[in-house]
C-alpha cells in the first residue's frame, strides 16, 4: 500500500501496529483519520481532543510537517476544498482535509484507474527501453561504420608506408652492394700492386736465365771451333 502524502509516511513510519493486518480488517482509515485531524488541529493550534487521548496518534504527530501540509491544503490545493467546506469551516473543513489526505489506495474506483495507470506506466517503460535499444543498435552500427571508413582510409596509407620501407630497403641494399663492389675493386689494385714486383722479379730471373744461357752456348761454340782447328 503506497504512502500518498509525506504525513501518511510519517505516520506509517512511526505508528507502531501492523499496517498490512489493520488495513485488510478495515482498521487502517478510522487511525488514520484520526492522525489526520489531530495534526489538523495541532497546526491549526485548536485542542486536539479526542484524537490527541491515544498515545499512538499523539506520538505520530509532526507539528512542522503538518503546518506545511495546511498550508498546502489552503493554497495549493484550494480549488479543490470547495466553497460548501470553505464556507462551513470547523468539522466539516476538517473533513474536508482528512478526505483530501487520505490514502487513495483504499477508495475501490481509484484502484481501478491506478492499475490503468500502472499498465501505462510499465507500457511507456517498456517503450522507452526499446528505444534505448534500438539507440544503442544504431549508435552501434555508426561506430562500426566509421571503423570500417577508418580501416578503408588506413589501407592506402599503410600501402604508401609499406611502398615506403621497401624502398628504403632496396637503396639501403643498393649502397651495400656500392661499398663491396669499392672494397672488391680495392682489394684487387692492392693484389695487383702486390703482384708487380714478384713479376719483375721473375723477368728479372729469366732474364739472367737467358744471359747464362747465351754465355753457355757462346763457350760451347767457341770450344767446338777450337776442337775443329
Amino acid at each position: 500500500m503506497p504512502a500518498f502524502y509525506r504525513v501518511e509516511a510519517a505516520f506509517l513510519h512511526r505508528w507502531e501496529g501492523d499496517v498490512c493486518d489493520a488495513v485488510e480488517k478495515g482498521g487502517y482509515e478510522e487511525p488514520y483519520a484520526k492522525y489526520l485531524k489531530a495534526g489538523y488541529k495541532v497546526a491549526l493550534s485548536i485542542e486536539a481532543g479526542d484524537e490527541g487521548d491515544e498515545p499512538q496518534i499523539a506520538n505520530c504527530v509532526d507539528a512542522e510537517l503538518f503546518w506545511e501540509v495546511v498550508l498546502e491544503f489552503f493554497i495549493d490545493r484550494a480549488s479543490e476544498i470547495g466553497q460548501k467546506a470553505l464556507r462551513e469551516g470547523g468539522d466539516v473543513l476538517m473533513d474536508r482535509f482528512v478526505e483530501m489526505y487520505r490514502n487513495m489506495a483504499l477508495c475501490p474506483s481509484w484502484r481501478g484507474r491506478y492499475q490503468q495507470q500502472l499498465q501505462l506506466r510499465h507500457a511507456m517503460m517498456i517503450q522507452q527501453q526499446q528505444q534505448q535499444q534500438i539507440q544503442m543498435q544504431q549508435q552501434q552500427e555508426h561506430q562500426q561504420q566509421q571503423l570500417h571508413i577508418q580501416q578503408q582510409q588506413q589501407i592506402p596509407m599503410q600501402q604508401q608506408q609499406q611502398h615506403r620501407i621497401q624502398m628504403q630497403q632496396q637503396q639501403k641494399q643498393m649502397m651495400i652492394q656500392k661499398q663491396q663492389q669499392r672494397q672488391q675493386y680495392i682489394q684487387m689494385q692492392q693484389q695487383q700492386m702486390m703482384m708487380i714486383p714478384k713479376q719483375e722479379q721473375m723477368m728479372n730471373i729469366q732474364h739472367q736465365q737467358q744471359q747464362q744461357q747465351q754465355h753457355l752456348d757462346g763457350d760451347a761454340i767457341l770450344q767446338v771451333k777450337q776442337e775443329l782447328i
